[in-house]
C-alpha cells in the first residue's frame, strides 16, 4: 500500500508555483511542474517555501513560460470530469428562478411563521437594499449571528443578493470563539437577533440588530425588486466568494474556507438534477449552523421547490424531542451525520413510530454505517439513505446512493460517484494514480475546490496545489483521506494521512484543543487523542503534564470557555511526565487510556454504592449507554465521556424503565447520578408514548 506523507511533515525540498492569476501552491521537486504553472521560488526546505508563499508578489507570471512536463501525464485514476460547469453561475438566480416557478408554493416555516417563496423573495430583497446601502457586496463579508428562525433563512438570501459572501457562526459558540471568528474574518456587516451576539463581539459601526427598534421600519421601506448589478456595489460575478465557514485548525486556529459562487452554484445544480424535490416535501433544518452542511441542506431545499421546516434551537439540541417532532411536522428529508440518524432511529423505535413521512436522509461528515439501528429501522420505513462526502474545502465532492433494499446494502458504504464538474484523483507520494485495489490519498478538482483559506496564504499553498492532470493553471485539493480504488471504480474510505478526525460529524484538529490547553497557565505540555469507546463512537481525550496547581474540571471548564462542545475532550488527564519515542516525540499510542488509571488520576469521585433502586437503575443506564464501568452513584455522566447525543439515548431509556420524562438538557445540567436521581424523584409520572398515526402522502403540484 503506497500513502503519500502530508507535505507539513515530508523531507525534501519544494517549489512555489504561480499560475497567470498570481495564486501560488507548493510542489516536491521530484514531480514534474505541470502545465500553467511557474516555479517562483525554490528549491528550498517547506519552511522556507510556506515562509515565501506569505509574501508571494500576486502579479500575475505568465502560463507559456512553465516548465514542460519530462514524461506524459498518466490518465486520471477515478472518473469524474473536472471541466467548467454550463448554466447559471449565481446561486441567487438559482433561487429566483425557483421564486418565478412557485411563487406561491410554502417555503419556510418556524414555529406560528410561515413564508411562500414570493413573500420569502420580497422580504430578503428588503433587505438586501439595506445591506447594500450599509456597505455589503462582492468581495465583502456579512456574517449572520442569529438563532434558527424564518428570519436567518431571509437574512441569508439577503446577503447573497447583495453580492456579499455570508459567514454563519453558531450562537451556541463560547462568546470567546465567536469573537475570535468576527476579528478574523473582519466581516462589514454582522447581522443579528434575539440577542444571541456577545456584547465584547458587538461593534455598532458593522452591527445591525434586525430586531431593534427601528431597523424593521427601514428595511421594510426599501423596495421587493430583486436588485441587480445597478444597485449593488460592483458587478457580481460567478468568482466572488459565496461563503465562509470556518473550521478546525492544526495549527490551533480555525481557519476559514473560502467558497465561491461557482462552487455552490455547482452544488445546487447537481443536487436539482439528481436528489430532484417538489413543492410540499418538507426538510427539517437540522444541521448546526458553524457545520458547512447547513448550507446544502437550506438552500438546496429552496432551489428545489421544498419547504424548509426549522426547529427551535432547544428543540434541537433534545434529541428526544426533535425525534418527536420530526413525526408530528411529517419530516420528508433529514440531513445529519451518522450519530445523529443512528439515535433519532433508536429514540422513534422506542416511541413505537416509524417516521411513516420520512422519504430520504442525506448522511454528511463522518463514515456512513449501514449495521445496527439504521439498517433496522430501514425496515418500517421507506426512506432512501444518501451517502455524501467531501471536507468544508470542497463542500460535497460525492454522493452515494443505496439501493432502496437494505439487503443490498454493502457492509461498508462506497463515497460513491464525483458530483458533476468534479474530477477525483487517487495518488501516491509522487503524484502518480494508484492502482485498482491499491490505496492512495484523495485530491478533489474541479468546480467544488473553494478558493483556499481566509487570510492564510501559506496554507493555502500547502493544502490547494497544481493539478498535473487538468486543464493549464488548474488545482485540486488535497484532503488527507486515505481511500481504496475498488475493483468496479469506486472508492473506500480507509482512514487519514494526518491526525484529523471526525467527532459527531465535526472535523477536529487535535491540534486546536491541545493548543486551547496550554493557554491555561498551569499547563506546562499537552496532547489530545482519539478513543474509541464502545458507544457514542470516537471521543476526544486530553493529557497535560502540569507546572501549577488546577484540577482536570477546572482545565475541562477552561477549554469550553472557548471550544465549542465537539472539541472539548471529554476526559482531562493529569500525568507526571509524557512517554516519549525515542526521537524525543511524545508517544501517543503509550498515552494511557483513561480506564485504566486509579481514580485521582482523572478526578474521579470516590466510590459510594447506591442508595436507592433509582440509583441503581441509574448506575446501569449510565454503564450500558456509555459502555464504560460506573462505579457509584457520584459517577458523573460528562466525565465518563457524555455528550448530548448519548443524553438523548439516556433519557429515552429513563423514560422506558422509569416512566418519567426527562429532557436532555437536566441530563447535561445534573450530571452526577446521585444528582440527576434527585431530581427524578420530584418528577410525576408521564404517560407512555402512543405509535404515531400514518402521514397524509406528499402532495405534488
Amino acid at each position: 500500500m503506497s500513502v503519500p506523507a502530508p507535505f507539513e511533515d515530508a523531507d525534501g525540498s519544494y517549489l512555489v508555483l504561480a499560475d497567470a492569476a498570481g495564486r501560488h501552491s507548493l510542489w516536491p521537486v521530484t514531480v514534474a511542474v505541470p502545465a500553467g504553472w511557474v516555479p517562483v521560488f525554490g528549491p528550498a526546505p517547506l519552511a522556507a517555501c510556506t515562509a515565501h508563499t506569505a509574501q508571494a508578489p500576486a502579479a500575475p507570471v505568465a502560463p507559456d513560460t512553465a516548465v514542460a512536463p519530462d514524461t506524459a501525464v498518466a490518465p486520471v485514476a477515478v472518473g469524474g470530469s473536472a471541466a467548467a460547469p454550463d448554466g447559471p453561475g449565481l446561486p441567487v438566480t438559482l433561487f429566483e428562478d425557483r421564486v418565478r416557478r412557485s411563487p406561491h408554493a410554502p417555503a419556510v416555516e418556524f414555529e406560528d411563521t410561515a413564508l411562500d417563496f414570493a413573500e420569502l423573495d420580497a422580504r430578503a430583497n428588503r433587505l438586501a437594499h439595506h445591506l447594500i446601502r450599509r456597505g455589503a457586496g462582492p468581495g465583502r463579508v456579512t456574517a449572520l449571528v442569529m438563532p434558527r428562525s424564518a428570519e436567518l433563512v431571509v437574512a441569508l438570501l439577503a446577503v447573497l443578493k447583495a453580492g456579499a459572501a455570508f459567514l454563519p457562526v453558531d450562537p451556541e459558540y463560547p462568546p470567546e470563539r465567536i469573537g475570535y471568528l468576527l476579528a478574523d474574518a473582519d466581516p462589514a456587516l454582522v447581522l443579528t437577533a434575539g440577542g444571541v451576539l456577545p456584547p465584547a463581539a458587538s461593534d455598532p459601526g458593522r452591527t445591525v440588530n434586525l430586531t431593534a427598534p427601528g431597523v424593521g421600519r427601514t428595511v421594510a421601506a426599501q423596495p421587493a425588486t430583486v436588485p441587480g448589478d445597478s444597485a449593488r456595489t460592483a458587478a457580481l460575478t460567478p468568482a466572488h466568494p459565496a461563503y465562509l465557514v470556518y473550521t478546525s485548525g492544526s495549527t490551533g486556529r480555525p481557519k476559514g474556507v473560502v467558497m465561491p459562487g461557482r462552487g455552490l452554484a455547482n452544488l445546487l445544480r447537481w443536487h436539482a438534477s439528481t436528489l430532484p424535490g417538489q413543492p410540499g416535501e418538507r426538510t427539517a433544518q437540522f444541521t448546526a449552523l458553524g457545520f458547512d452542511f447547513c448550507v446544502q441542506e437550506i438552500l438546496a431545499t429552496l432551489v428545489t421547490g421544498r419547504t424548509l421546516v426549522i426547529p427551535a434551537d432547544a428543540l434541537r439540541r433534545d434529541l428526544t424531542a426533535f425525534t418527536e417532532w420530526l413525526d408530528e411536522r411529517r419530516i420528508h428529508e433529514l440531513y445529519a451525520p451518522t450519530a445523529v440518524i443512528e439515535t433519532v432511529f433508536t429514540l422513534a423505535a422506542e416511541r413505537g413510530s416509524a417516521l411513516p413521512a420520512l422519504r430520504r436522509v442525506l448522511q454528511g461528515g463522518e463514515a456512513l454505517r449501514t449495521d445496527g439501528a439504521i439498517r433496522a429501522f430501514r425496515r418500517d420505513c421507506p426512506f432512501r439513505l444518501v451517502n455524501v462526502y467531501g471536507p468544508a474545502e470542497t463542500h460535497a465532492a460525492t454522493a452515494h446512493v443505496l439501493p432502496a433494499d437494505p439487503g443490498e446494502w454493502p457492509s461498508v458504504v462506497p463515497l460513491g460517484r464525483p458530483l458533476d464538474h468534479v474530477g477525483l484523483r487517487v495518488l501516491d507520494g509522487r503524484l502518480e494514480p494508484v492502482g485498482a485495489g491499491e490505496s492512495g490519498e484523495l485530491y478533489v478538482a474541479g468546480a467544488q475546490v473553494a478558493d483556499g483559506y481566509w487570510n492564510r496564504p501559506e496554507l493555502t499553498a500547502a493544502r490547494f496545489v497544481a493539478d498535473p492532470y487538468g486543464p493549464p493553471g488548474t488545482r485540486m485539493y488535497r484532503t488527507g483521506d486515505v481511500v481504496r480504488r475498488l475493483p468496479g471504480g469506486g472508492l473506500e474510505f480507509t482512514g487519514r494521512a494526518d491526525d484529523q478526525v471526525k467527532i459527531r460529524g465535526f472535523r477536529v484538529e487535535p491540534g486546536e484543543p491541545e493548543a486551547a490547553l496550554l493557554r491555561h497557565p498551569a499547563v506546562a505540555r499537552a496532547a489530545v487523542v482519539v478513543r474509541r469507546a464502545d458507544a457514542g463512537g470516537p471521543r476526544l481525550v486530553a493529557y497535560a503534564v502540569l507546572e501549577g496547581e488546577a484540577t482536570p474540571g477546572e482545565l475541562r471548564a477552561h477549554l469550553a470557555r472557548s471550544l465549542p462542545e465537539h472539541l472539548v475532550p471529554a476526559v482531562v488527564v493529569p500525568l507526571p511526565v509524557f512517554p516519549l519515542t525515542p526521537n524525543g516525540k511524545v508517544d501517543r499510542a503509550a498515552l494511557p487510556d483513561p480506564g485504566t488509571l486509579p481514580a485521582a488520576a482523572s478526578e474521579a469521585p470516590l466510590p459510594r454504592a447506591p442508595r436507592t433502586p433509582v440509583e441503581d437503575a441509574l448506575c446501569r443506564m449510565y454503564a450500558e449507554v456509555l459502555g464504560v464501568a460506573v462505579a457509584g452513584a457520584e459517577e458523573s455522566f460528562l466525565a465518563l465521556g457524555g455528550h448530548s447525543l448519548l443524553a438523548a439515548a439516556l433519557v429515552a431509556r429513563i423514560r422506558a424503565e422509569l416512566g418519567v420524562r426527562v429532557r436532555v438538557g437536566q441530563v447535561l445540567r445534573t450530571p452526577r447520578i446521585a444528582a440527576l436521581a434527585g431530581h427524578i424523584a420530584t418528577l410525576p409520572p408521564s404517560a407512555p408514548p402512543e405509535p404515531s398515526p400514518s402521514a397524509p402522502p406528499v402532495p405534488v403540484g
